[in-house]
């Protein structure tokens, strides 16, 4: 049985401190997949990389995480979709007009 007591609302009572939206910078930061989405992320919450101040911050977190995964695909051999997909991306398909 579903009841309804009146509407849910929130208020701010405050501007958020420094402190307060640096830590939200960095908990964006650890669930954004890249660099791209972190800035999209940040821009809804009207927030900026730089607010992410402490060693480890979000962008440091993004740069750590693409180079694991350059990593992780350098050390696998790629299938022939993948390579495909990386050829079509490249510089030499655009020249020679496969693109």
């Amino acid at each position: 049985m579903i009841t309804q007591r009146g509407t849910l609302t929130a208020s701010v009572t405050h501007e958020p401190t420094a402190e307060e939206r640096s830590r939200a910078a960095r908990v964006v930061a650890s669930y954004a997949r890249d660099a791209a989405e972190l800035t999209e992320l940040l821009d809804m919450l009207g927030l900026a990389a730089s607010e992410a101040s402490e060693p480890g911050s979000a962008p440091d977190q993004i740069e750590q995480r693409e180079r694991a995964e350059v990593r992780a695909r350098r050390s696998r051999p790629l299938l022939v979709s993948e390579l495909a997909e990386i050829f079509a991306e490249s510089d030499v398909a655009a020249r020679s007009g496969t693109r």
